[in-house]
């Protein structure tokens, strides 16, 4: 299964709550859309101990293959996508990458450390 991972960060002039807007609310028909996608996951950003988070957003599409990956890419529906981030999202901040995922399972009985 392959994962595309999109980072977003919000457009000088844009309140946290227009980029939540758009991005979860106006954005989500465009989404819904999108040809060869598996799962979409889209979330919000928010401050931890940290602080500030770097980014405002992301989200995230699965696929069942790189054929997947590219008929999405080539669509019509990506492009009407890519149009509309740039009324809410800074496009040079834009970061897209692609990744394999491998789940890590956590055993769910804590264990007592044996004695060395």
């Amino acid at each position: 299964m392959l994962k595309a991972v999109i980072l977003l960060r919000r457009r000088a002039g844009v309140s946290p709550d227009e980029f939540a807007m758009h991005f979860r609310v106006h954005m989500r028909p465009l989404i819904g859309s999108l040809p060869g996608v598996s799962r979409i996951v889209v979330s919000d950003a928010i401050a931890g101990p940290g602080g500030t988070p770097a980014y405002d957003g992301m989200a995230e599409f699965w696929f069942e293959s790189i054929e997947a990956v590219q008929r999405l890419v080539e669509s019509a529906e990506a492009r009407e996508i890519e149009a509309r981030l740039a009324d809410f999202v800074d496009m040079d901040t834009y970061e897209t990458f692609l990744t394999v995922e491998h789940e890590v399972a956590v055993d769910p009985m804590p264990r007592t450390p044996t004695q060395a």
